[in-house]
């Protein structure tokens, strides 16, 4: 499933990194706090669920008077796994990437409290990862080493960042998968992305 030696100068499909800034636009309003002159109580403002204006501090320092939005989001540092093509990547500013959660992170922090989830149905859903019936989650198993402890883990496919090729070029690579595995990956990530909304199933007649 993994090579624990990948080549530190080529980023490839599958590779996995240590501590990525990732972004994720939250599905409820963010807290807003804004500091106040010692002695006074800070102003909470939330902010609606995507956007916060505030161009005082959008405009300080800067010479122009655009009015510019800024947008509440939620910044975690994490691992994360390049779903971009190897081919794609030397050619490219810009790889994309998945975070990478570990399955009691993802069950407690994502299914139970964003989602909603019953502690039973979020196990039931763990189990459906395990086997690969859930489409747009790859599921990457338990692996430890000596300096290297990755816990059974799962990729969203749904949440997709982009990092500068640069930025990765200087981090280090945690693990890679093993060339059997990129290939299952590029396959679910085609198939999660690319296949066709047909009405009827799509029947392939064999030519004569």
């Amino acid at each position: 499933m993994y090579n624990i030696s990948p080549p530190k100068d080529l980023l490839q499909q599958g590779d996995i990194f240590e501590n990525v800034p990732l972004f994720f636009i939250p599905p409820y309003p963010l807290r807003i706090i804004e500091e106040k002159a010692a002695g006074e109580a800070p102003i909470v403002k939330i902010a609606n669920i995507y956007h916060y204006q505030k161009p005082e501090d959008l405009l300080r320092g800067r010479d122009s008077i655009e009015v510019e939005e800024s947008v509440a989001v939620d910044l975690r540092i994490r691992r994360a796994l390049i779903i971009s093509q190897t081919c794609d990547i030397k050619d490219r500013d810009a790889v994309a990437i998945c975070p990478v959660f570990s399955f009691d992170e993802y069950e407690k922090n994502f299914l139970i409290k964003i989602l909603k989830y019953e502690t039973g149905q979020a196990a039931n859903k763990l189990n459906a990862v395990r086997t690969r019936s859930v489409n747009y989650i790859f599921y990457l198993p338990a692996y430890k080493t000596d300096g290297l402890n990755l816990p059974e883990s799962l990729v969203d496919l749904q949440y997709i960042n982009t990092v500068p090729v640069n930025f990765l070029s200087i981090q280090s690579k945690l693990i890679s998968l093993s060339d059997r595995a990129r290939h299952t990956l590029a396959y679910q990530v085609s198939h999660f992305f690319g296949r066709p909304a047909l009405d009827e199933p799509l029947i392939i007649k064999k030519g004569k």
